[in-house]
């Protein structure tokens, strides 16, 4: 019985320990589970934060991408501008050469005409030295004297406004090639500008007013205008019905001319737009760039600056936009914008622009201006032309009058000295038969004059 006890004993307690055992595996193995799922959830939040951050990280890829292609059309679009600006100007210069060389060939023609006036002139003056009559020689010279000093002054005037339009034309063309070097310079520079002011732009409408009349004022300056002298800044003007205007800039040309330049274009959308993040955000401030465009030209429009400077002026106001891209995306978003401007009596410029369009003003004008002086020549000319048919004809009418009083002379002396019973031929056979005078006969008159055939054939007869 002991013994039976023993083993069960034993037995229940080798049971106790496997059940021990088989709690503790159990216990084990349960905890392993747990750790490794832990562990996989973990690997899992990892896996979706990388997949997170790729897909933020390629957003960040396409919107800078896309802002570099925006950067470099800019670019090439304000290199276009700058090639149209050096045809442009390759095309004056070719009209400044064609002016010059058609200025040289009317100065030829006019030293020919002069030349042969001059021959002229020549001719009939040695035809008139044939005059014996000293009072025929001072008639002669008088009338010479009245009809040549104003065609000499005519000529002179004539000389003069050629050599002066020629000498002008070259100095206008050397100071154009300067121009074109000077603006592809100032463009560089304006970029350059632009680049360091965007961040101070951004959002503040008075800064951006105060950027764009500074960026006209340098561009001024350095095309050579100086403040004060061939333009005013914010000068004030009064219109027709009393309104007291301030244009920013007032250029004046030669001859009173005024030519009108607003730059109080906002470009703060333009900024926002190139700054937005999203498609959505950059078309929408796209468009309120346009819209403000279009409102400053409505402005404009109904102020009339042009209308309040005086009537000598350009009938139009240059509406400045001092950012090449805020202009160049106005225009492409609106292709009848400027149209519409236009008709509406104002002119949208950018800095590329600006130069171009102040010297086509002024070489338009200039050419008015060289129309009129070539009619005026083309006047004076006739009036000389005139002057001179009428020295012509009072030249036809000395050499009558020369020949006239020659025939009149030889026939005078015909009756003094040649035929029977001339007078010297009387007088020389009143000394042979002893007649006495205090002076001798000039001897050519003598050795001219026909013998005394009356008194000849009277002493045959007597004999």
């Amino acid at each position: 019985m002991q013994t039976i006890t023993s083993l069960t004993y034993i037995a229940l307690t080798v049971l106790s320990l496997a059940l021990a055992a088989a709690l503790a595996l159990l216990w084990k193995s349960h905890g392993a589970a747990a750790a490794h799922n832990a562990e996989k959830t973990a690997i899992e939040a990892e896996k979706a934060s990388l997949a997170a951050s790729k897909t933020a990280l390629e957003n960040e890829k396409q919107r800078l991408e896309a802002a570099l292609a925006r950067a470099e059309a800019e670019r090439e679009a304000q290199q276009r501008a700058v090639t149209v600006a050096r045809e442009e100007a390759a095309r004056l210069a070719e009209r400044i050469e064609a002016l010059a060389r058609e200025n040289e060939r009317i100065q030829k023609e006019h030293a020919r005409l002069e030349a042969e006036a001059e021959e002229r002139f020549r001719t009939l003056a040695a035809k008139s030295l044939l005059a014996n009559a000293d009072a025929l020689r001072e008639q002669n010279r008088a009338g010479l004297a009245q009809v040549l000093e104003p065609m000499k002054e005519n000529l002179e005037q004539f000389k003069q406004a050629f050599t002066q339009r020629y000498d002008k034309e070259n100095a206008e063309r050397f100071a154009l090639s300067e121009r074109v070097r000077e603006l592809v310079m100032l463009n560089q520079t304006i970029g350059r500008e632009t680049r360091k002011l965007t961040d101070a732009l951004r959002g503040n409408a008075k800064v951006q007013g105060d950027w764009g009349e500074m960026i006209l004022d340098n561009i001024l300056e350095r095309s050579g205008f100086r403040r004060g002298h061939e333009y005013s800044v914010q000068e004030t003007v009064t219109d027709a019905d009393g309104r007291r205007l301030r244009p920013d800039v007032v250029i004046s040309y030669t001859e009173g001319r005024k030519l009108i330049i607003d730059s109080k274009v906002s470009i703060q959308d333009y900024i926002a737009m190139v700054n937005a993040d999203d498609e959505a955000n950059r078309d929408r401030f796209a468009r309120a760039h346009v819209a403000s465009v279009k409102k400053h030209v409505a402005e404009l429009r109904c102020k009339s600056y042009q209308d309040a400077v005086g009537s000598d002026r350009v009938d139009f106001v240059l509406m400045f936009i001092p950012h090449e891209g805020a202009f160049l995306t106005a225009m492409n978003l609106d292709e009848s914008l400027w149209q519409t401007a236009f008709d509406s009596r104002v002119l949208i410029i950018s800095p590329t622009h600006l130069m171009s369009v102040i010297k086509l003003v002024e070489q338009v004008w200039r050419h008015d201006k060289q129309n009129r002086n070539a009619l005026e020549i083309a006047r004076q000319a006739g009036l000389m032309l005139d002057k001179f048919r009428g020295f012509l004809d009072d030249m036809e009418r000395i050499d009558k009058a020369i020949n006239g009083a020659r025939d009149a002379w030889n026939s005078a002396f015909a009756k003094l000295s040649t035929g029977p019973g001339n007078l010297v031929g009387k007088a020389r056979s009143l000394s042979a038969l002893g007649a006495k005078a205090k002076k001798d006969l000039p001897q050519r008159f003598l050795e001219q004059a026909d013998p005394d055939t009356e008194e000849t054939d009277n002493s045959e007869t007597e004999q």
